[in-house]
């Protein structure tokens, strides 16, 4: 009887080929996603899977006939240990080729029919107009097919130029001092929020705006990376925008970014843009939406010309999570949750671009304990594991994340009201919450302490839940 001791990609890599399946008709056969199968072929012997998935290639492999069998071990002897390498002409890992568009077109299609058939219902906080243009707007820019408009047109559209002059030539040195004042503006957001320092950041974006139209860069490497440190910057500006409640502009910049990164051919930035909109979708609650993103992302990500990071594969697995945890989806979130971790587990050593920085064991456990709290709202049981991982969430944060910790603090709070249990435990933790928000200058975290208020309400009549109702009622009031 065939056997594998540790499964890698090479193994499952044979075990597909063995059943003469298509990479899509296997991951449906093993009921995984598309881009695992594809990632564990990518990296060959360098992947480690996890054990959810070994146990899931042990239980095919033992039910293939001998002439299966004997296929497999054909085919294990034949295939490459690694991925192979790229044919001479091919795109490099961070430019999108030809190749890859064919590739986005055909999934890009599937998904506006899709978002065309179940349009997401209307939210006071966001216009159905804007809505509508996210997702199309984000497959023209990736196909490059019907957008005519130079970047630093569009830009001027939403950021109007102001009269500056900036350097005739850029260099190396002049986009690391950018990248520099982008990461300190990144710091303070995640500080104290998007309300702080919100007009210096618009001022800088038109400067580098300025810069990227009428500069002359020394090297065509460096106009990419001056593309990348704007598309950057309109990510952070888009996210500030988005913690201020100002949804339309943060969808337009976060459009500009798309069409910046694509444009400087970095397909992980491009990725992170597709997941902040996702963010965004969930936030305002629209599910739907948000997993065509996340979607979106991850056809960017495993694009046959694209060598995708583990971490971003990571994030966009998490994201996928809380798409189905907001749609009340137990299993599909569970096992998106464990893509993440066996993502994450495969994180090398190399640094994380700035605009995945973040992404670390405490965002991960946070993103997995955010999801289980929204999911508990349909599935109570999941209350009990998110109050575990946002516990774990909260004491890894530190002070450089100090309004992701006050979020997370507001989620925990609520696990205990969605149990019903130990509720002066959840009013302490409420409090630890409502001190955090009064550091901070983010209309969404209050949009969080007012969902949480909607969840106490069930206990109002325990005196020190109607005290810290109280408390709550008046930060939303002076705010």
């Amino acid at each position: 009887m065939t056997t594998v001791l540790t499964w890698s990609g090479r193994e499952a890599k044979a075990l597909r080929l063995a059943r003469r399946m298509s990479i899509r008709a296997y991951a449906a056969h093993l009921g995984v996603a598309v881009a695992s199968v594809a990632n564990w072929e990518r990296r060959g012997t360098a992947i480690r899977l996890r054990h959810e998935t070994q146990e899931i290639l042990d239980r095919d492999l033992a039910q293939l006939s001998d002439d299966l069998g004997r296929r497999f071990q054909s085919f294990l002897k034949t295939t490459p240990s690694g991925p192979p390498p790229a044919p001479a002409g091919k795109p490099s890992p961070t430019t999108a080729g030809p190749e890859s568009v064919a590739w986005q077109r055909a999934r890009i299609a599937d998904l506006d029919a899709a978002y065309d058939r179940t349009p997401p219902a209307v939210d006071d906080r966001i216009s159905r107009g804007d809505l509508a243009e996210a997702l199309p707007a984000a497959a023209e820019i990736l196909v490059r097919s019907a957008v005519t408009v130079p970047l630093h047109s569009r830009i001027a559209e939403l950021v109007p130029p102001v009269d500056m002059e900036g350097p005739r030539r850029i260099g190396s040195s002049d986009v690391a001092r950018i990248e520099a004042t982008t990461s300190a503006f990144r710091d303070w957001d995640n500080r104290w929020g998007g309300g702080l320092s919100c007009a210096a950041v618009v001022a800088h974006l038109q400067w580098v705006a300025a810069c990227a139209a009428q500069s002359v860069c020394s090297s065509q490497k460096v106009k990419n990376r001056l593309l990348t440190a704007l598309a950057d910057l309109a990510g952070v500006a888009a996210f500030r925008s988005y913690d201020m409640n100002h949804h339309p502009q943060a969808r337009s910049l976060w459009i500009i970014g798309l069409d910046a990164a694509v444009e400087a051919g970095n397909v992980d930035l491009a990725g992170t843009t597709l997941r902040q909109l996702a963010h965004q979708s969930l936030h305002v609650g629209r599910a739907d939406e948000a997993l065509r993103l996340v979607r979106l992302s991850y056809a960017t990500a495993v694009d046959p010309g694209h060598d995708a990071p583990e971490l971003a594969l990571a994030e966009t697995a998490a994201y996928e999570g809380w798409c189905h945890a907001a749609a009340g989806k137990l299993r599909p979130c569970q096992r998106a949750f464990g893509r993440a971790q066996e993502h994450f587990a495969n994180v090398g050593g190399e640094p994380a671009p700035p605009w995945l920085s973040h992404l670390d064991t405490a965002e991960l456990t946070a993103l997995q304990g955010h999801s289980y709290h929204v999911l508990a709202q349909r599935v109570p049981d999941a209350a009990d594991e998110a109050a575990a991982l946002l516990r774990r969430a909260v004491a890894s944060r530190g002070n450089a994340y100090a309004r992701s910790r006050t979020l997370n603090l507001i989620a925990l709070s609520g696990t205990y009201f969605q149990r019903g249990t130990d509720l002066e435990e959840g009013v302490a933790v409420g409090d630890e919450a409502l001190r955090g928000a009064g550091t901070l200058t983010s209309p969404r975290a209050l949009d969080r302490l007012r969902a949480l208020k909607t969840l106490t309400i069930a206990h109002t009549g325990l005196p020190a839940v109607a005290l810290f109702q109280d408390r709550l009622d008046r930060v939303l009031t002076d705010a």
